[in-house]
């Protein structure tokens, strides 16, 4: 049999501790829609007792219709709907391991950069290995310096202060979102930061500017 990979899927998840914590469960004090009164008939669930999977009473607890017929709503407990719209729940400890919030997750690569870092990675296949006699320290410092310009965006450097296409200035607020710095000492606004210094010829300082236009 051949080797599958599970695809990556999205899905919403709500914490529920009490009745009405599912965003859908609908006005406050009315049973939720969503996660509804845990009711159970027998002894064993009588609602002073204890859960024994979570400690807390049974009068805590909710319940859930789901595909499978439906399943106890423990406090804590993450109640997710799928990518079809089916609805159920799961254990923190579980959601934690299996689960990543889609703002925190692995930041998603530029197609520029990765066409740069293709580039240069080419660009090293076909120069070969260094030549004989070349001190390796020097030769791998050389092709960091060039992966690091490769993923880093270039530094803008220009005169004019920064305008939109219609010619209109930045405001303060848009200079300072894209890291447009202005030096006193050449008058020139730049992008500059501690990786890719801004060269002053007028202050001799090497580095991000830090005056003000």
């Amino acid at each position: 049999m051949a080797p599958y990979r599970k695809k990556p899927v999205q899905i919403e998840a709500h914490q529920w501790n009490q009745n009405g914590d599912h965003p859908e469960d609908g006005p406050a004090g009315q049973e939720g829609r969503v996660v509804r009164y845990f009711r159970r008939s027998e002894a064993e669930y009588e609602g002073t007792k204890t859960h024994a999977l979570c400690g807390r009473t049974w009068h805590d607890h909710g319940w859930i219709d789901t595909l499978e017929g439906g399943h106890t709503v423990c406090p804590g407990d993450l109640i997710i709907t799928g990518v079809q719209g089916e609805r159920y729940p799961c254990k923190p400890d579980i959601f934690e391991a299996t689960y990543e919030s889609v703002t925190s997750g692995p930041a998603v690569t530029d197609a520029g950069t990765t066409t740069r870092v293709i580039g240069l990675y080419e660009n090293w296949v076909k120069s070969g290995p260094p030549p004989l006699g070349t001190p390796m320290a020097r030769w791998w410092d050389k092709r960091l310096v060039e992966l690091r310009d490769a993923i880093l965006p270039a530094v803008r450097e220009q005169k004019e202060r920064p305008t939109h296409p219609d010619g209109t200035p930045y405001s303060y607020a848009e200079i300072t979102a894209e890291g447009w710095e202005f030096c006193d000492g050449c008058r020139t606004w730049s992008t500059a930061t501690a990786a890719h210094p801004h060269q002053c010829p007028e202050t001799h300082i090497s580095g991000p500017t830090t005056g003000g236009a």
